[in-house]
C-alpha cells in the first residue's frame, strides 16, 4: 500500500485552577524516523505577546526588563519558557509595553531601562 499513514490524535484536559490542554499529534509514515521529539505545551498558548519576542524587539536583557516590571529574572526567565502562566496584571502591562513599542521601540526601551521601569510610559 503505497502512502500509507496512520494519524493518532490524543487531547488531554487537565482541571485545575486554570485549565490547560495538550494537544499530541503523531502522523506515522512508512519512511518517517521512527524518534519523534515531542515539545512541552506552554502553560498559556493563547496569550500575547510572547514575552521573550517582546523583549527581543526592545534589545532588553532579561534582567533589564524584569527589573522594570517589578519581577525577577527567574519568574521572566520561566514566563519566556512557557514554564509559568503569566499573571493578568502582568500581562496587561506587556500588552501596554507591546503598544507603546509599536509606536517607538526605542523611545520605549529607553523608559524601560531608566528607573521607574514601566511607570515611565504613563
Amino acid at each position: 500500500m503505497q502512502g500509507a499513514a496512520c494519524l493518532h490524535l490524543r487531547v488531554h484536559l487537565t482541571p485545575r485552577i486554570s485549565l490547560t490542554s495538550t494537544l499530541y499529534v503523531y502522523v506515522y509514515c512508512r519512511d518517517m524516523p521512527t524518534s519523534i521529539r515531542r515539545l512541552p505545551p506552554r502553560a498559556w498558548p493563547d496569550l500575547y505577546p510572547d514575552p521573550g519576542t517582546l523583549r527581543a524587539g526592545l534589545d532588553l536583557t532579561q534582567a533589564e526588563i524584569a527589573t522594570s516590571l517589578g519581577v525577577t529574572v527567574n519568574t521572566w526567565a520561566r514566563w519566556e519558557r512557557g514554564e509559568l502562566a503569566i499573571h493578568p496584571g502582568y500581562q496587561l502591562l506587556l500588552d501596554c509595553v507591546e503598544h507603546h513599542a509599536d509606536r517607538n521601540t526605542d523611545r520605549t526601551a529607553a523608559r524601560l531601562r531608566a528607573p521607574g521601569g514601566v511607570r515611565n510610559l504613563w
